[in-house]
């Protein structure tokens, strides 16, 4: 199939049509054997995304999407329609807030973090000198897991501290559903990487960090209780 800009470049010549420079560069990418080729626009607007957007706009616009969703209902009436969410298990949902990715360099990988000193910190201890992103990936994977622990543990004991106060129980509740599935995510991250698959390993350390975030995100509402209040804190200078 011929281009449909030769064919206005030869009426042009042929002194029958004037041109401008809309429809010439229209005309060069216009359907050719069927096929559309991508536009320069397509081209330009993935470049500008990279340069403009911050690495988290997908999270961030999650969390919005999240806060308008509850709006005034209390933890109890929001935590069930939630859950229902969470079962569908699908991209977005998979969206890790905490995340930083997983280079050559930890200090790199660090500024991507709400608390680059301290991810920096946790890391140094467990890669060598110069880690691959195998290894910074498998190190904070095993730090994610251990601090986990921690969070479950805490959690625990503001459920069995919270038998006089509805919302806060139920939110102990939901927290501790998400935390074994984010336990879950996370050992199948350990089991990818030794395999060589960091792809898979990646996807699934994002989302069990996003399950850990849901779990932070039921608390804020009920955190009238210093129990709460120090295992917000813990999570939040992971």
């Amino acid at each position: 199939m011929q281009r449909t800009g030769n064919n206005l470049n030869k009426r042009v010549m042929d002194g029958k049509l004037p041109i401008s420079p809309w429809e010439k560069t229209k005309g060069e990418y216009e359907y050719v054997d069927g096929k559309l080729p991508i536009s320069p626009w397509e081209k330009i607007k993935g470049k500008f995304m990279v340069k403009l957007l911050p690495f988290d706009y997908e999270q961030q616009l999650y969390v919005r999407l999240q806060n308008c969703r509850q709006g005034n209902m209390n933890v109890e009436e929001y935590i069930p329609l939630n859950s229902r969410n969470l079962l569908l298990d699908n991209k977005n949902m998979q969206i890790a807030r905490f995340q930083g990715a997983a280079v050559a360099q930890v200090r790199v990988a660090c500024k991507a973090t709400r608390y680059p000193d301290t991810c920096q910190n946790s890391l140094s201890k467990r890669v060598p000198e110069n880690p691959t992103p195998t290894q910074v990936l498998d190190a904070a994977i095993s730090v994610s897991a251990e601090n986990l622990m921690t969070a479950k543990k805490m959690v625990i004991s503001i459920r069995d501290s919270s038998s006089g106060n509805k919302n806060r129980t139920s939110a102990a509740k939901f927290c501790l559903q998400v935390l074994d599935n984010s336990e879950y995510r996370t050992q199948s991250a350990a089991d990818a990487l030794p395999h060589g698959k960091i792809k898979d390993a990646r996807a699934w350390f994002s989302a069990a960090l996003a399950y850990q975030y849901d779990c932070w995100s039921s608390l804020k509402y009920v955190n009238d209780t210093k129990l709460v209040v120090d295992t917000m804190t813990f999570w939040i200078h992971l």
